[in-house]
């Protein structure tokens, strides 16, 4: 891919110190200066939270009364130390509050099982280290059996890299005996052995040798440490002289001038964003008026937003559902980046979701292909997969000439070496004498006593026992190590999409890994199979006693294990000492290796014009990016993102900085509930409190998204929302005549899923057969989306679709999400399930407006509420207000009824409640009558889908092509001549449910036929939808058998006048054939097409013939 906008070889003109050229690569000194100025800049120590360490300590964790200051979202700050030190002190709380209180609440009940915010993992056993480019990783063994369930790890929020977890030896109670960790790498292949295993990073100074030592592990699921600690780290380093626009954030100064480049030269040529005004545009001063502008590109609202975006050095743009705020945003960009000259910086982007990210980079990359993407894995993998970081490193030929990374690597290697010739004894079972010896924990008259005895007996060989001298000295004490194997069959809730976890890992790896990460390095075993149990009641003097002792030989049993276990605990007690010595220097080794590196990626960010990431990788990338001099950058979703994040964001050079979002949709997510709540307000983003600060913004007011029936539930919100023509005639949802807006009433009451999330069953089974009425009536399946505001519900109603048999073979293409996850999204159909319903008038999330304009606002054509509206309305006004919008209309789209009609014969058909959907089948409740294809007439209920779709009961109308006679058969199955014999060549006229007719070959067997038919469906596109299992229709006389076979379809491709499937071979269905011919099938055997082969049974083998 090519990283700069100038010609190949050229070098920007900032960094221009090209020494030569080693095999056509571009070698530069290791000089760039900035990114490891940034990177090794320490906090000045002016304020204790400067000097806070980047991971909690273990006192911060038994804190039980925690000082936390204010945030001030009404007026300026006092000063900039006390404004960054705010934001600190609070985010640094968000991200650790949780895991102590789960440390606490373990601390207080050891013995408690898991809770929906907290795992527990007993049996935590390390069994080996990764010398990583990350660190030495611990890999651990645990058990899950305080979760009573087996995980589904590809889809688990469990340990996800980057998780911060405490660990103790002795169930919390002492201080001392605590640890904080780092989950490094969680590869699925590993988790899913049993024990499972994972992989940790412990503080520096904390890292652990014991093999035998057993600890128990506690996580929150309420925190991703990962997200908060580099904007901690970052905070802690501003100060007012490297923080531009304080004057603004900070002190809220509201007279805001244009960015000092623009003053430098405010002429700009507007061609690429009006190619319409072309003659009018190419040279506007933009500080002054500008040309008129037609409105086929832009709206008013966009071209003033616009402007502001190009002239205010910080500008705040507010976009409402549907106004097209990102449309606008990218015409800001083509303005910024036609007019960057030679040796500008790029412009920096970012987004809160690296779904948002990719959508703005596929725009941007439209007209500017100088475009890299920081951060890991991304889900587009064609132009922005091959424009990020990780692709562009293994693309550049740049080569950083200097010794520090290779003097890093090496010293890593050599340190490497030293830590694993330390554990290197410690990998027995056992500790040997020797090694004893060598650690001056026995002295010279013991080994010698120990090796005499080795020379005077021998020993049998056992291959179920530890062997050696200190085995045999300890025979009858030595156990085999608990192999605590999980045996639960019930399966834990999934929490998350595979992909998202990929992309978690990747973001945390920093890489683009195609699959699951593996920590890689060199890994060695200390895996332990045997121990020694300590004898409990022996006194202290007698162990004393014997420490020193040279008569080991004499000792009783009891008293070796007893002063084994005090031998062992001295010798990894010094051994640890010098292993974590060692461990401090590979961690700052791992530091300048990193620092290295990401020289060669500054270079390489040199020649892009955009830069985009997520809002947490403005931190995380901070040195980095701030390397570059950048003096734009644009955060998209600003609303939605803590302060903190978006604080970092002020790089040094920073002129002019964009925030794009709205504050009446979703605000910033905080792990602590308390710190949403006054005094705190950790919930209001910079966005928000700039726009309640009198900073001016702009607002967009034209939708393009909702029908207007939809937009007017939006009404209480957004008081001068306007409908674009584009909106005026969108089509009706069939089988609904017209009411393309409905709020169901009901009652039934709610209830608690296995944790602490909400669900309504019946509310949940209205919906999903809502769904399957859609789906009869012809509305695709990926245009519909259910909703709904709780974990629980969006979990129950995605088991009934998979357990429908209609809407089973979709269930990946109906989208069911939560309201906060769909932030952004939009679809043609939304189905919105509210949940609450109880006597004590509680609606949880419902009375949060900020959710409710989400939720309310996804439709396009379509959408349909689902909730206990007498009380929601009772208790809302938001709710009252849009029950009234609704009640208003004519006829009223509100009501106890869902009020559905017949496409063919107009009749309305009302619904109640869950027992009339078994009524109808997508139609009304009559007897739909109609002469079908086979010319009998359909008995079936009114249904809106054709009856080449119906199976018909009826006697077969058809002769015999053998004998001319009638069949004696049903309509639907294959006729058959009982009285003839041997193979006939027969015809079928099954159809397929969804796809349309089926050619399936016919297979007869003396007396019995056999029709093969594959479960496929196809969706819209015509995309097949594989199954794994096809039927056997066995007829006997009148009797049709029907029976499953292990045949695997590998390939399923749509034909005009049927479904082609692709068999990976012959074998898979020889056992169930015998005497047949296949005729007019679609079937290829071996994916070799042709036609028809023909089968005959040989002496020993199946012969085919085409």
């Amino acid at each position: 891919m090519p990283i700069s906008r100038r010609s190949s070889g050229k070098v920007p003109s900032r960094v221009r110190n090209l020494e030569t050229r080693e095999g056509g690569n571009l070698c530069f000194p290791l000089t760039h200066g900035l990114q490891s100025r940034y990177e090794r800049e320490l906090p000045e120590p002016t304020s204790a939270w400067r000097m806070k360490p980047e991971i909690p300590t273990v006192k911060d964790l038994l804190c039980t009364d925690v000082d936390i200051p204010p945030n001030r979202i009404k007026g300026k700050w006092p000063s900039v130390e006390e404004y960054l030190g705010s934001h600190y002190e609070l985010l640094r709380e968000d991200a650790y509050s949780t895991l102590r209180d789960a440390t606490l609440s373990v601390r207080l009940t050891p013995d408690m099982d898991d809770l929906t915010e907290i795992c527990i993992y007993e049996n935590v056993r390390i069994v080996g280290y990764t010398w990583s480019n990350h660190g030495v990783g611990v890999k651990c063994s645990f058990s899950l059996n305080r979760a009573k369930k087996r995980i589904q790890w590809a889809n688990s929020k469990r340990l996800i890299p980057g998780t911060l977890v405490c660990l103790s030896c002795d169930k919390f109670k002492e201080e001392k005996n605590m640890r904080l960790a780092t989950v490094l790498a969680r590869p699925v292949s590993s988790l899913e052995l049993n024990p499972p295993e994972v992989d940790l990073l412990f503080a520096n100074d904390q890292i652990e040798i014991d093999a035998h030592k057993p600890w128990l592990m506690v996580e929150s699921r309420g925190s991703y440490f990962e997200a908060y600690k580099h904007t901690l780290k970052a905070l802690q380093r501003m100060k007012p002289s490297n923080f531009p626009l304080h004057e603004h954030i900070v002190s809220i100064e509201t007279e805001i001038p244009p960015p000092q480049y623009i003053k430098d030269d405010p002429v700009f040529d507007l061609s690429p964003v009006f190619p319409d005004e072309a003659s009018e545009v190419t040279s506007v001063d933009v500080l002054g008026e500008w040309p008129k502008i037609k409105e086929t590109t832009i709206d008013q609202n966009q071209l003033q937003a616009l402007k502001r975006m190009i002239t205010n050095r910080l500008a705040i743009v507010q976009g409402p559902p549907g106004t097209g705020k990102t449309y606008t945003s990218v015409l800001a960009l083509k303005a910024l980046i036609s007019n960057m000259k030679e040796g500008d910086p790029p412009i920096v982007v970012s987004c809160q979701t690296n779904h948002a990210l990719d959508q703005l980079l596929r725009k941007i990359i439209e007209f500017e292909s100088a475009v890299i993407r920081l951060g890991g894995r991304t889900q587009d993998q064609d132009e922005i997969k091959k424009r990020t970081l990780y692709q562009a490193r293994l693309d550049s030929s740049i080569q950083i000439k200097g010794a520090a990374r290779g003097r890093a690597k090496a010293e890593m290697t050599r340190l490497e070496k030293n830590m694993m010739a330390l554990l290197e004894p410690l990998k027995s079972d056992l500790l040997s004498p020797q090694t004893l010896h060598k650690l001056e924990i026995i002295n010279d008259n013991q080994l010698n006593a120990f090796v005499k005895w080795r020379n005077d007996w021998v020993s049998a060989i056992d291959d179920t026992k530890p062997m050696g001298d200190m085995a045999s000295w300890l025979e009858g004490f030595v156990d085999h190590v608990e192999d605590h194997q999980d045996t639960y069959k019930d399966l834990e809730e999934e929490e998350i999409d595979t992909e998202q976890l990929l992309e978690i890992e990747a973001e945390f790896h920093g890489a683009n890994e195609e699959s699951e990460f593996e920590l890689k390095g060199q890994f060695m075993s200390v895996r332990k199979y045997f121990t020694v149990a300590e004898p409990i009641g022996l006194e202290e003097r007698i162990i004393h006693e014997h420490l020193r002792s040279s008569k080991v030989w004499e000792w009783e049993g009891h008293v070796r294990a007893a002063v084994y276990k005090r031998w062992e605990a001295l010798a990894l007690a010094k051994v640890l000492v010098a292993f974590r010595q060692l461990n401090m220097r590979y961690a700052e080794c791992v530091k300048e290796f990193k620092i290295s590196r990401l020289e060669k990626d500054a270079y390489i960010l040199e020649g892009a014009r955009v830069v985009g990431m997520t809002n947490t990788g403005l931190a995380k990338y901070r040195s980095l990016v701030a390397s570059l001099c950048p003096r734009i950058v644009m955060i998209e979703e600003a609303a939605e993102s803590l302060e903190g994040p978006i604080i970092t964001a002020c790089f040094p050079t920073i002129q002019h900085m964009i925030l794009v979002g709205d504050h009446q949709q979703l605000r910033p997510h905080c792990n602590s509930r308390e710190l949403e709540k006054q005094p705190f307000y950790l919930g209001i983003s910079m966005f928000e409190r700039l726009v309640e600060n009198q900073i001016d913004f702009s607002r967009l007011k034209v939708q393009r998204r909702m029908r207007p029936e939809i937009r007017r539930l939006l009404s209480p919100i957004y008081k001068d929302l306007e409908d674009h023509e584009v909106v005026m005639n969108r089509p009706h949802i069939p089988g609904m005549n017209a009411v393309d807006v409905f709020f169901y009433w009901h009652n039934h009451h709610e209830s608690m899923d296995d944790g602490t999330s909400r669900l309504n069953t019946l509310e949940a089974e209205m919906v999903v057969n809502f769904t399957l009425y859609l789906h009869f009536n012809g509305v695709p399946q990926k245009n519909i989306t259910i909703l709904t505001f709780y974990g629980g519900q969006k979990n129950y109603i995605t088991k009934l679709i998979r357990k429908n048999p209609e809407l089973r073979p979709f269930a990946n293409q109906i989208k069911v999400a939560t309201v906060d996850s769909y932030q952004g999204e939009e679809n043609e159909v939304v189905l919105l399930s509210l949940v609450r319903s109880n006597d004590g008038n509680t609606i949880g999330f419902l009375n949060v407006q900020n959710r409710v304009c989400v939720a309310i606002s996804r439709a396009k054509s379509g959408f349909y509420i689902f909730g206990n509206g007498k009380m929601i309305t009772h208790v809302n006004e938001l709710w009252w207000e849009i029950s009234r919008i609704l009640t208003s209309a004519e006829p009223k789209k509100i009501g106890y009824s869902l009020p559905l009609t017949c496409q063919n014969h107009s009749r309305k058909v009302e619904i109640k409640d869950i027992s009339q959907w078994m009524d109808i089948k997508g139609g009304c409740n009559e007897i739909c009558g109609l002469v079908k294809p086979c010319s009998h007439v359909c008995r079936l209920k009114c249904h809106p889908f054709g009856h080449e779709q119906v199976r018909c009961y009826e006697d077969c109308l058809e002769k015999l092509p053998c004998c001319g006679q009638p069949c004696p058969l049903q309509c639907h199955e294959p006729c058959l001549c009982k009285k003839c014999k041997g193979p006939r060549t027969l015809q079928s006229d099954l159809f397929m449910e969804d796809s349309g007719p089926s050619s399936a070959p016919i297979f007869l067997v003396g007396a019995e036929a056999r029709k093969v038919t594959e479960d496929i469906r196809l969706s819209e596109a015509d995309t097949p939808v594989r199954t794994k299992t096809t039927y056997i229709h066995t007829f006997r006389g009148d009797t049709e058998v029907v029976t499953e076979e292990a045949v695997e379809i590998s390939e399923v491709g749509a034909a005009e006048s049927g479904t082609a499937a692709v068999v990976s071979s012959v074998q898979e269905i020889q056992s169930c054939l015998e005497g047949l011919i296949i005729e007019e099938s679609l079937i290829d055997f071996d994916g070799i097409p042709g036609p028809p082969p023909i089968a005959t049974k040989g002496a020993d083998s199946w012969e085919w013939d085409a």
